[in-house]
């Protein structure tokens, strides 16, 4: 815990919804909690993000600093606060249902979810918790499966903290989705017209990069049976001009 709250306001300039931010922060005096959204964006934060605390969609400014995390959230996390909010408190809305459609909006939502889940899981594991990691890994897809929120990057974030638990059995099933998701959006932007790539490019690369991460997972990182390895480089490697194993070099 610090003495003060010391940070910048990067700019030139205040807007006014700034300046009430300034103002609650003058005079709270900590009477009340003080919450930021996590899925607002760093230009509502006005530098504070050094002190902010997750524990769940909001960030909550408390007068403890830490620095930025290596994955590049703000604050950090109270796995404590944060794993009963997640694991007990929160209620999901019925995704994991046949019956319920999730529309664009919603699904774009579960994006944050995703990476709410990974920051606790991957917090847990740097704590050696490693039980209460895999509960919240489980949790993550019981409540967000594909057959209705279908897997994206985040889910690959999610897959590679398996691997870190030695959950390979589970992380090899949801890896061979992901792959099969990212190779046919590949052969999609593929099979369009060259003026009609240049609208996906950003999409096309990331969705190869995500197939290399995956790759390189199961045939470095987290080594797999090498039956395993060569099913995922069959899938990917038409889709690289030189070869996936040329690409790992």
């Amino acid at each position: 815990m610090v003495d003060y709250i010391e940070w910048s306001v990067k700019g030139s300039y205040i807007l006014k919804n700034d300046l009430a931010v300034l103002d609650l922060l003058a005079t709270s005096d900590w009477d009340r909690p003080i919450y930021f959204a996590s899925t607002t964006g760093p230009d509502s934060y006005i530098g504070l993000e050094n002190y902010f605390r997750q524990e769940g969609m909001a960030y909550r400014l408390v007068p403890i600093k830490a620095e930025r995390g290596q994955d590049g959230n703000p604050g950090f996390v109270d796995s404590d606060i944060l794993y009963t909010n997640v694991m007990e408190k929160f209620q999901w809305g019925g995704m994991d249902k046949n019956d319920i459609y999730m529309d664009e909006t919603n699904r774009r939502m579960t994006m944050s979810l995703r990476i709410l889940f990974n920051r606790l899981a991957t917090q847990l594991i740097e704590e050696k918790d490693n039980e209460k990691a895999k509960e919240v890994m489980d949790k993550a897809f019981e409540v967000m499966p594909d057959k209705t929120v279908p897997y994206d990057i985040f889910a690959m974030f999610l897959v590679e903290n398996y691997y870190r638990l030695g959950e390979f059995e589970k992380a090899n099933v949801i890896t061979a989705r992901i792959v099969d998701i990212f190779s046919k959006d590949v052969a999609y932007y593929n099979s369009l017209k060259p003026e009609l790539q240049a609208a996906f490019r950003n999409d096309q690369q990331q969705a190869m990069g995500v197939l290399q991460r995956l790759y390189q997972m199961v045939s470095q990182q987290y080594p797999q049976s090498p039956e395993f390895q060569k099913e995922i480089e069959n899938k990917i490697a038409p889709y690289f001009n030189t070869g996936i194993r040329q690409q790992d070099r």
